[in-house]
Order: structure tokens, then C-alpha cells, then sequence
């Protein structure tokens, strides 16, 4: 049987991004597109869980070290919200960089709040006990 594969994957990827393959790699062929297109996907496999995780850790180095800088004198640092400017220390964002934060957090207020109040209906329900074991009947 005759691999088509390649015929496929001109069919679906838009003609830019074939052109940017066939120009920068000088492809001549629909084959050495696929080829060349299969080696980037499974290197870009590779590459973005590693490039997650560092990320992540970059992410909690910069929360870690601006909940140090920005928390009052006495109170635990490590997850200072010093993104919040309700706190009293608080990093000075630009306002539209603050109006980004807001709607973040509000989104967040709104996610807890409806589990909150799922929760507290399947408890009086007698679904959900405070320790989270899940009860059929009443109580």
C-alpha cells in the first residue's frame, strides 16, 4: 500500500505555513515537507513539557520572591498575594496591567464562590459530609 500521508498533511496545513518549510529548509517535494513537519512536531513534543515545567518554576521563583519583598514585617511570606492591591504592600501596577489582575481575580472569587455554594447545598442535601465522604440519603 502507498503511504499518503504526506498528500494529507498538504491538504490540511495552510499553504504559508508549507511555503515557510519549502523556503527556509528549500523543500522540493511534498514528501520532504512531511518529513521535515513530522521531525518539528515530535521535537516540539519533546521540547514543551520540558519548557512547561521550567515555566512553572520560573512562575513560583517570581511569586516567592515578590511575596518576600512586598509582605508586612512579621507575617508569613511565601504566598503573600502582593499582586492584590487591596493589601497593604502591594507591587504598583500599571492600570491596565491592574485591570488585567482584577478580572483575573474576580473570575477566581466567582469560581470559588459558585463551588462554595454547590458544596453547601449537597451538604444540606446530605450528599457531601464536612470530611467530603459522599452520603446517599438522609443524615
Amino acid at each position: 500500500m502507498l503511504d499518503t500521508s504526506h498528500h494529507h498533511l498538504t491538504h490540511f496545513l495552510a499553504p504559508a505555513r508549507i511555503a515557510r518549510y519549502r523556503s527556509f529548509l528549500n523543500l522540493k517535494t511534498n514528501a520532504q515537507v512531511y518529513r521535515a513537519y513530522s521531525w518539528n512536531y515530535a521535537l516540539s513534543a519533546m521540547v514543551f513539557p520540558i519548557l512547561g515545567c521550567v515555566e512553572m518554576h520560573l512562575r513560583d521563583a517570581i511569586h516567592h520572591v515578590m511575596s518576600r519583598r512586598h509582605a508586612p514585617t512579621g507575617t508569613k511570606h511565601h504566598s503573600y498575594p502582593w499582586y492584590d492591591d487591596r493589601q497593604a504592600q502591594h507591587y504598583p501596577f500599571s492600570k491596565q496591567a491592574k485591570m488585567a489582575i482584577d478580572g483575573i481575580l474576580l473570575d477566581k472569587v466567582r469560581r470559588n464562590s459558585a463551588f462554595d455554594c454547590v458544596n453547601t447545598t449537597r451538604s444540606r442535601l446530605g450528599i457531601l459530609t464536612p470530611d467530603g465522604f459522599v452520603v446517599i440519603g438522609d443524615q
